[in-house]
C-alpha cells in the first residue's frame, strides 16, 4: 500500500516556477520539525502519467473540490496537500497562501496551473475525472 504524505497548506513556503536557471518548477514546503522539502512538480507529471496512461504528461496529481485537498504523485508516495477551515491572515508573511480554506485553496490551484506546463485533473464528486476548461493542461 502507497503511503501518503500529509501537508498542510499553512506549511507551503514557495513555489519555484522554474523561470531561472537554477530553479525548477517545485512547491517548498516546511514539515512539523520545521525541515524544508521540495515537491518536484516535473517528476509528479512523470509519475502521474506512468500511473495513468490515458492523460498526457502535463498532469502533476489531482484535487478534490468538495473536501479541499490536492493529491500530487510524488516520488515514491504521494503528498496530499490538506486545507483547514480557518482564516490565514498573512501579516508577518508567514504564509505564501492567505484568506479564507476555499481561497487558500484557489490560490494554490492557480499558482500550480499559472506556468501552464503542468496542471491537475479534478474529480468531481463522484470520483469521475474531467481537464480544466481554462487552460490546455491541467490537474486530475
Amino acid at each position: 500500500m502507497n503511503s501518503v504524505v500529509i501537508v498542510p497548506d499553512t506549511n507551503i513556503i514557495a513555489i519555484n516556477r522554474g523561470t531561472a536557471d537554477n530553479l525548477d518548477n517545485s512547491i517548498i514546503y516546511r514539515d512539523k520539525d520545521c525541515k524544508l522539502h521540495k515537491i518536484d512538480l516535473k517528476s509528479c507529471a512523470e509519475n502521474f502519467q506512468a500511473k495513468n496512461t490515458l492523460y498526457s504528461g502535463n498532469y502533476v496529481g489531482e484535487r478534490k473540490i468538495d473536501n479541499y485537498f490536492f493529491l500530487l504523485y510524488t516520488s515514491g508516495m504521494k503528498t496530499k496537500i490538506v486545507f483547514k477551515s480557518f482564516y490565514v491572515l498573512n501579516t508577518f508573511k508567514n504564509h505564501l497562501l492567505s484568506g479564507s480554506k476555499a481561497s487558500r485553496f484557489h490560490q494554490l490551484q492557480e499558482l500550480i496551473n499559472e506556468k501552464n506546463t503542468q496542471s491537475m485533473i479534478y474529480r468531481n464528486q463522484a470520483g469521475g475525472c474531467y481537464e480544466s476548461s481554462r487552460s490546455k493542461t491541467g490537474m486530475v
